[in-house]
């Protein structure tokens, strides 16, 4: 007998979950099985492991589109509540929102300033946003964060349709979860910085 063998006999009535997956973990024939299912190479067990217990997920709950929706919506509200009642006063903030806000007041879309210098320390793709959003809602903290609440949400839906067309749709609705969840996620696309659209098109190029 193996020492793992015996470590899940003895301990087991005590940690049933955490026998359950040290056997799954280390059963020869699962790991076998799941190796030459998914044609991943010997060695790399705890992959065909994740593969398992995400196929697990995915047979345990059916996830109706519905509770997507719910999720997309918590997660909108999430981050649209309360987004301009917070003051700019990050420094990485402040710059990029004061840059947008000279190009809009000079109608200028080609050259980015701040304090009437060059600034040519980001690409001006999120300050053309900024600008389209002060047009709309007005210079002010939501117009300059607005588009980067849209890029988060836009984020969660390519988490999802990557994982759901990969793995399988219950593991897309719970990556997406985590995601939606996680507290950097939830303050970085609250941000008007550049990230959140960097974020966006590199998740897009992975999809598309």
């Amino acid at each position: 007998m193996y020492s793992w063998q015996f470590a899940i006999r003895s301990y087991g009535f005590k940690m049933p979950v955490l026998s359950f997956i040290a056997y799954q973990a280390l059963d020869y024939k699962f790991v076998t099985r799941s190796i030459f299912y998914q044609g991943l190479p010997t060695a790399n067990w705890p992959t065909a492991f994740c593969y398992r217990t995400f196929a697990i997920m995915n047979e345990s709950y059916h996830i109706d589109a519905k509770w997507l929706w719910w999720l997309m919506g918590l997660t909108s509200f999430l981050l649209f509540f309360r987004l301009g009642a917070a003051p700019v006063y990050i420094l990485d903030e402040a710059k990029n929102a004061q840059c947008a806000r000279e190009m809009f007041l000079r109608n200028d879309w080609i050259v980015p300033t701040f304090n009437g210098e060059l600034r040519t320390d980001k690409p001006a793709l999120h300050y053309w946003f900024m600008m389209l959003a002060y047009k709309v809602f007005g210079v002010n903290e939501f117009a300059a964060r607005f588009f980067s609440v849209l890029m988060g949400i836009g984020t969660l839906c390519l988490t999802y349709f990557f994982t759901a067309r990969w793995v399988n749709k219950g593991s897309a609705f719970f990556a997406t979860l985590v995601l939606a969840l996680s507290a950097q996620f939830l303050f970085e696309f609250r941000l008007a910085v550049p990230d959140p659209f960097l974020i966006f098109f590199t998740m897009a190029g992975l999809c598309f």
